[in-house]
Order: C-alpha cells, then structure tokens, then sequence
C-alpha cells in the first residue's frame, strides 16, 4: 500500500435532511472518507432521490484482475439492484406524500453512501450506510458490511477476517458486546446478542472487526445502532483455553 489516499468530505442528502428538518438520523453529520490507494467510489442514481454509491478497485498490487473485476462487479450489480428497487419505492412515497403534504415531497430520500473502506493485505472490507427517509417521524438508517478475499474472490465469514475458527469468532463478538453493550442499554442481554447474528453486519476497520446490530432486532430506534469492536485483545482473551464467562445483562 502506498502512503498516498484520497479522501471524500461530504454529508449526504439524507444526512442534510435531517440536520434542517430536526430529525435525528444515523450518519447524520459531516464525514471524511479516506480512500485507500487504488480505490475509489461511484455512485448509481437512477431517480433523483435515490443515490447508491459503491467501492471500485482500481489495483492492488498481486491480485489477479479477474477477482478485481469479479468483486467489483458484485459491488456494481448490488448497487444497480437495489437502486431500481428503491427508485420505484421513491416513486410511490412521493406520489403518496404529494397528496397530503406538498412540501414535503422533496425529502423522500433512499440513499447508500460508502462509508469505510479497509484494505490491507488480501482484504478488502468496505461498510456502506444505507438511510432511508419516506416522510415520516424519523428515517432509518443502518450500516452494510461486505468483505472480500482478493486472494480468491470470496467473501469473508467472521472467523475468516479475524484469523479465527468461527465458534471463537461468535465468542469475540458477545465478548464485544458484553464490555461495551450489555448491562448499558436496556433490553439487551447476552442471549439476545447470541440469537441475533443472522441479523448481524461486520466489516473490519483499522481498529479491530466492527459488528453492528441495527435498531428494533434487539433494542428500541431510540436505543440507536448496537455496534461493537472485535479487538486483538477480545480475540485473545476468548482463544482456545481463555476462560468463558456468562453475563446476563
């Protein structure tokens, strides 16, 4: 990796939004994105009130191009699908806001902004912020986590980007959560933390692997998002032979 990075300052039109109307928002404040080297974002917009912005691998040194161009691929054809989903959503919620509240109309939004991009090594993990606001008391927001191998093309589990079998992964994770979470927000225990990983986002970022639960699975909106950090020294504390312990919250 070259020391060189491109960075994007930006605040989204969701985020814009909500900072003029009030209305509390996930990611709904100024943010720098630094790209690294050989990478950079585009961004599909099929109805004025629908963005999806995307991560496109340039190069990186010793993978092969046709896993680059599998991977961005993948990346292009998510963000070409779910734009055309959410633009006929637009669509109808503008139309049906246009009756009762003309002025309201301009601030449907169904945005996707990249948020963190992680390349080191054979890695690459990217989280996108996903925000949808259709007229209502609030709009929702939550992150999506998408890693890749570029060894092979293939997405990563939890175990694969910490270096871990995947029981030792789970066990990091509610170890995340039990020091960060749990016994601080209400309704949140460790049963509930460990029942809730087909819900579960992950992406690394440089400061251990990021686990995100988003608002109404486990906690109220008002709760926010539920996301914890996997650090080094989580992972080591629940290797093979740590101790386990059992906190309800």
């Amino acid at each position: 990796m070259g020391s060189e990075r491109k960075w994007i300052a930006r605040a989204g039109l969701g985020a814009l939004l909500c900072l003029c109307l009030g209305i509390p928002a996930f990611g709904a404040q100024m943010e720098e994105l630094i790209l690294p080297e050989g990478v950079r974002v585009e961004a599909y917009s099929p109805f004025t009130q629908v963005t999806v912005e995307y991560p496109v691998l340039e190069s990186v040194p010793g993978a092969d191009g046709q896993v680059l161009e599998s991977v961005n691929g993948y990346f292009r054809q998510n963000a070409i699908e779910d734009g055309d989903e959410q633009a006929v959503y637009a669509r109808q919620d503008r139309e049906a806001v246009q009756e009762y509240n003309p002025e309201m109309a301009d601030t449907i939004t169904y945005e996707t902004t990249v948020g963190n991009v992680y390349l080191e090594g054979s890695v690459f993990s990217v989280r996108q912020d996903s925000y949808t606001y259709t007229g209502g008391a609030h709009g929702y927001g939550m992150p999506i986590g998408t890693s890749f191998d570029l060894t092979n093309g293939k997405q990563m589990t939890m175990g694969q980007l910490l270096g871990s079998d995947e029981q030792t992964a789970r066990e990091a994770v509610v170890e995340a959560y039990r020091q960060e979470i749990i016994g601080r927000v209400e309704n949140i225990t460790e049963e509930s933390i460990r029942s809730s990983f087909d819900q579960m986002d992950y992406w690394m970022e440089t400061d251990g692997m990021h686990v995100n639960i988003p608002p109404y699975v486990v906690a109220s909106y008002a709760a926010g998002q539920q996301e914890a950090v996997v650090t080094d020294q989580i992972l080591q504390a629940v290797g093979p032979g740590a101790p386990v312990q059992t906190v309800q919250g």
